[in-house]
């Protein structure tokens, strides 16, 4: 069994892994999502609905259990790649502290 990843990891990284995750839920070719979201000036607008999916499958990922609370289920949260991996780079931050 692979450990869960520690300390270090980065908004870049988290940023791939939302991409990564929201092709697989859309279905797409990685390379369309990474299109739309250069052309989106490094953003991109997603469904929120979307948005919980690629957060639940980031979080199996990083296993990290619990680290998407329900109170950030809220649009806000979950509408745009940038707004989700401000949301992931806060929660791991504070996982990482315990809170």
């Amino acid at each position: 069994m692979t450990e869960a990843p520690e300390v270090g990891i980065s908004d870049a990284e988290i940023t791939h892994l939302i991409v990564r995750h929201l092709a697989e839920v859309r279905a797409a070719p990685l390379d369309a999502i990474q299109t739309e979201l250069e052309q989106g000036g490094g953003d991109l607008e997603i469904d929120s609905k979307q948005g919980q999916v690629v957060a639940i499958l980031i979080e199996i990922e990083l296993d990290r259990e619990g680290l998407i609370r329900i109170e950030d289920q809220v649009s806000d949260n979950l509408t745009s790649v940038s707004s989700l991996q401000r949301l992931i780079s806060r929660r791991l931050a504070g996982h990482r502290g315990g809170g």
